[in-house]
């Protein structure tokens, strides 16, 4: 054998075992391709299900089987189908199910077969309304639902903005005026319980009083943030619940103000106080109406060594509120 036939034969050789290499992972990639095609597909039709479009739902489960012969595509077309009132087709497809051996959706499928089967034995069939899809039809890129249609509950509420005015005064041994303020904030769900809701509740109350003290008028202006939590007590469970509320709060003094004989002063009242909360209210859809009365536990005037400090001093505040839950 001559340099140059041995040389082509060598050639043919490489050639040979490179393709032998190569063609069996050009192919696996194609069968790749067409599996995450057709995966595409089915759930773009489980998708067109769960939006009432039953004839795109169809065609998309038509175009999965011609790609990739999967038996959950066929049971996905007979479902649709059977829903369509097109039994013949269902039943056609649930066979192809039933005949691909496999153990869980041949099961499945021969029950829908069963059902599909009793309604021809009563004369049912497809409408006039009802045409074959168009198997022709592009198709998009599709989101996951899940395999055959369930009915999902949104989640309910959890955080409520409140937003309402505050009467506040304190229980002293002197005659004092209430204030009127602010009250806002939040209110959390942190449990939902049969009868009964914990909440947490974070809340900018104004607070203040005025009162004459020999003679000498006395106001101030007090800021607290509040961070509450109480039950509660569901009093019906229609959409329209009235509700009572009983907890406690923690109270941060945030800003403080005070006029002396219309002078300005410092205040020197207690940064911390803790109050328990009575409260009443009624729940209609997302709408929360609520009034609360706070009594405070601690003697705001326990830093103060001013001579017309009132031992006692503990705040009232009364808060009516309107809420939206979120």
């Amino acid at each position: 054998m001559s340099f140059t036939s041995i040389h082509r034969a060598a050639l043919l050789l490489s050639l040979g075992s490179a393709l032998l290499l190569w063609s069996p992972s050009e192919s696996h990639a194609q069968d790749a391709e067409k599996r995450a095609q057709a995966e595409e597909l089915n759930n773009q039709g489980k998708q067109r299900i769960k939006q009432l479009d039953l004839e795109g739902a169809a065609a998309r489960f038509r175009a999965a089987m011609q790609l990739v012969d999967d038996p959950r595509y066929a049971f996905n077309l007979c479902y649709t189908l059977d829903k369509s009132n097109k039994l013949e087709e269902a039943r056609v497809a649930c066979q192809d199910v039933v005949s691909s051996g496999d153990p869980r959706l041949g099961e499945k499928a021969a029950a829908l077969l069963e059902t599909i089967d009793a309604k021809l034995a009563q004369g049912a069939g497809p409408g006039p309304e009802n045409t074959p899809p168009d198997t022709s039809e592009p198709v998009v890129q599709p989101p996951e639902p899940p395999e055959p249609i369930k009915s999902e509950t949104p989640p309910a509420p959890r955080f409520a903005g409140m937003v309402g005015a505050a009467s506040a005064n304190v229980n002293a041994e002197v005659t004092t005026t209430a204030r009127l303020g602010l009250a806002l904030g939040g209110t959390f769900l942190v449990a939902d319980l049969p009868s009964v809701d914990l909440i947490a509740d974070a809340q900018l109350v104004q607070r203040g009083f005025s009162s004459f003290v020999s003679d000498i008028e006395l106001t101030a202006n007090l800021t607290y943030f509040d961070l509450g939590f109480a039950a509660r007590y569901s009093l019906g469970q229609s959409l329209t619940k009235p509700y009572l509320e009983f907890g406690t709060t923690l109270c941060v003094l945030v800003t403080s103000s005070a006029t002396v004989g219309g002078m300005d002063s410092d205040v020197n009242a207690s940064s911390i106080d803790v109050a328990t909360t009575l409260g009443v209210g009624m729940r209609i859809g997302t709408i929360d109406l609520r009034a609360r009365l706070l009594m405070g536990l601690i003697d705001i005037n326990s830093n103060s060594s001013d001579s017309i400090a009132q031992t006692g001093t503990t705040n009232r505040v009364t808060t009516v509120q309107a809420g939206y839950w979120f």
